[in-house]
């Protein structure tokens, strides 16, 4: 083995190093991404529709209450009107009773007006007449006795009629003040319906609208299973052209190794030097891309990473970044910064060195698990970690 640099010394204390999420395509992982946004989705829409069926129970009971007020108050209108209709009768006929009242009285006046006069005009004559046209004293005495009855009834009759009279106006100012009332309840009451009416149009607006929502959400859900059960199909179809094209890659493995750089060999930039893997301290199959520089501190070898290394786009997606990654802060490393950028691929995608160089060592190398080491002229050095074998 050739003899490792100031680099290498270093990259030889150094284990554990790698805490890689599980890889997946990257068509997959966006697949499955959608596939939770959808989820998300379906969760919001159940939530809303279940919101809104509350509050159309709400509206419902709030306008079952409204129409039974409107009920209410209707009948109560219909209940005054008809008193209104009742009262006013009752005062056309008292106003009747006090006109013929009235009638009455002007005729008891008069005929107690014509006696007065008639007994003024006779003086004492009509006494004198009456005796001696009288056949007897005991005769005298019954006619004088009827006069003066008969003048009594007059008179009371007056006061009787005068009293009826005086009796049906008070009535009537009573039943003109029950009147105004009746009105003033009445429309009253109209006020209140047409106000209930307004209610009863916007909470029944509200409820059809909500209704309508409602609608659209069971149909949004519905939309939203049918898009989910597209994306679970296209998913289980990318993973199993992943399952057929890896045990491809595990079944060429042995010839495509037998043809990579060996140590000390030469690397042109874009030559294969592996297979993505899950070896050492990985949790799925990805690549620890590093750089060192010549005093072998790690460096970020993003900018190394292009459309052809270390692995092909489209394959791969990037799961951890170089530097104090939220893995570092959480105590994957011991404190210590991520060295590399992580990219995850399916196992068996080939990788290709990012620089010419020569190739320091091909072993397992700690928490790197397979590793590859390759030297470059500038003095930097670039490290292949997990891949799937040697």
């Amino acid at each position: 083995m050739v003899k490792l640099s100031i680099f290498a010394a270093a990259l030889l204390v150094v284990t554990g190093l790698v805490f890689a999420t599980s890889a997946q395509a990257a068509s997959l992982t966006d697949l499955q991404k959608q596939q939770q946004n959808v989820e998300k989705q379906k969760q919001q829409a159940a939530a809303d529709q279940k919101q809104k069926e509350k509050d159309a129970t709400v509206l419902q009971a709030q306008l079952d209450q409204v129409n039974k007020q409107i009920a209410d108050t209707e009948n109560a209108l219909a209940k005054t009107k008809k008193d209104v209709t009742n009262t006013s009768n009752r005062l056309d006929q008292t106003k009747k009773d006090i006109t013929q009242a009235e009638a009455d009285l002007s005729k008891a006046k008069a005929l107690l007006g014509d006696l007065v006069a008639e007994e003024y005009m006779n003086g004492n004559n009509e006494f004198i007449r009456t005796v001696i046209s009288s056949p007897d004293v005991s005769t005298f005495f019954r006619q004088m006795k009827a006069y003066e009855a008969f003048q009594d009834n007059v008179a009371a009759l007056t006061d009787r009629v005068e009293k009826l009279k005086s009796d049906l106006e008070t009535k009537k100012t009573e039943q003109e003040k029950d009147l105004a009332k009746l009105k003033t309840l009445q429309s009253s009451q109209t006020v209140q319906r047409e106000a209930l009416s307004s209610q009863q149009s916007t909470k029944d607006n509200l409820l059809t609208n909500t209704k309508q929502t409602i609608a659209n959400l069971t149909a949004e859900q519905a939309r939203l299973n049918q898009v989910e059960s597209q994306l679970q199909a296209q998913i289980q179809q990318v993973i199993a052209e992943q399952i057929k094209r890896q045990a491809a890659a595990r079944a060429a493995g042995s010839s495509v190794l037998g043809a990579l750089p060996s140590d000390g060999t030469p690397v042109r930039y874009g030559q294969a030097i592996g297979l993505v893997g899950s070896t050492g301290n990985s949790t799925g199959p990805h690549l620890h891309f590093e750089e060192r520089n010549s005093s072998g501190s790690a460096i970020d070898s993003f900018h190394l990473i292009d459309d052809s290394v270390p692995l092909e786009r489209g394959v791969y997606r990037i799961t951890q970044r170089f530097g104090m990654t939220d893995y570092a802060k959480g105590g994957a490393y011991n404190g210590a910064p991520h060295t590399g950028n992580d990219l995850a691929a399916p196992a068996g995608t080939p990788i290709y060195a990012a620089e010419g160089g020569v190739i320091i060592f091909r072993q397992y190398y700690g928490g790197y698990g397979n590793a590859v080491l390759v030297a470059h002229s500038d003095g930097t050095y670039t490290l292949y970690g997990h891949m799937l074998s040697l």
